[in-house]
């Protein structure tokens, strides 16, 4: 049995902390407090409550090559995945009106959607399918991602939360109709996402 009595100086709180430490020990009487944020490399400062940095981005622009047949485009593939590992594959299906708005139309699971490109004769219009496939995917919660413009033949997407995590791989195939809805120029992966603390 050991009894320890302490100063008066160190009951009171007057004495140095790092004197009043037991024998042998180094370092604070008491660790710094810090904080873990979702998407973040490390810890942070208890007061640093966000995370600075970037999110990956993606630009998926319309394929010049399909020759504006919509039946070209079938059974095309394109595999998104967001920050949190989820993915979709979005096949082209052209007996669906690409200008649709028929949302139950396009789901075929929470990791299938088709892309509607019945009528489809121009990039622009094979974009507008494929951006409502994803706006039903975010929607439903399925996917996290953000479009953050969808113009032209180009659709851009970006992850939900910033880092690293979000610089996922991207893949698109032709199908059956021999022609890819992409662009051979698209990237293969959503890039720039950024975690600077």
């Amino acid at each position: 049995l050991v009894r320890v009595e302490m100063s008066d100086a160190w009951q009171a709180g007057l004495s140095d902390r790092r004197t009043s430490l037991p024998f042998g020990f180094y370092g604070p009487a008491r660790p710094k407090p810090f904080t873990l944020l979702q998407g973040s490399s490390g810890p942070h400062s208890q007061e640093d409550t966000s995370n600075t940095g970037a999110a990956a981005t993606y630009t998926w622009t319309a394929g010049s090559t399909f020759g504006g047949t919509d039946t070209a485009l079938e059974a095309c593939t394109l595999i998104l995945e967001d920050v949190l590992g989820r993915s979709i594959t979005f096949t082209w299906d052209s007996s669906i009106a690409y200008n649709t708005s028929n949302a139950t139309a396009v789901k075929t699971s929470a990791t299938a959607y088709k892309v509607p490109c019945d009528g489809a004769t121009t990039q622009e219009e094979v974009r507008i399918g494929l951006n409502f496939a994803v706006s039903t995917a975010i929607s439903n919660g399925d996917i996290g991602l953000l479009i953050t413009s969808n113009s032209g033949n180009d659709l851009v997407l970006a992850q939900t939360q910033i880092g690293t995590a979000g610089n996922t791989t991207v893949t698109s195939a032709a199908g059956s109709g021999g022609k890819n809805a992409s662009d051979s120029g698209n990237a293969a992966a959503f890039a720039n996402g950024t975690d600077t603390d």
